[in-house]
């Protein structure tokens, strides 16, 4: 079976049946981790109690298409709960895939841990 690593490359065990799809997901995992995107913050979303934009977008390098939009909601307390990660087709135009993280904080509003809801 199969473990995801914290990368989110997927490692297989000898007895595994890898297909090519699995193994494209990977290539994508790494693709993303190697390029530097370039971030654009969203200056209408800044938060001036928490001081954080609550919407940031990360462009490809190549084209300034839109790979990722990561916005924060659900406020409890002061902080954000929810980190919403859209990740976008070569396009820029299509969603294909989301990733909802939960966060938790510590007494300071200092984030302790994320943990993803997919």
């Amino acid at each position: 079976m199969a473990q995801t690593l914290s990368s989110g490359i997927k490692k297989f065990d000898g007895n595994d049946n890898v297909t090519r799809a699995s193994m494209n997901e990977n290539w994508l995992v790494i693709d993303r981790n190697l390029r530097n995107y370039r971030e654009k913050v969203d200056t209408t979303t800044y938060d001036a109690t928490n001081k954080v934009y609550t919407t940031v977008e990360y462009l490809r390098p190549e084209n300034d298409s839109r790979y990722l939009r990561a916005v924060l909601s659900n406020k409890v307390g002061g902080n954000y709960t929810t980190d919403t990660w859209n990740l976008y087709d070569d396009s820029g135009t299509t969603v294909i895939d989301t990733v909802i993280w939960t966060l938790t904080y510590d007494a300071n509003g200092i984030v302790t841990d994320k943990v993803p809801n997919k």
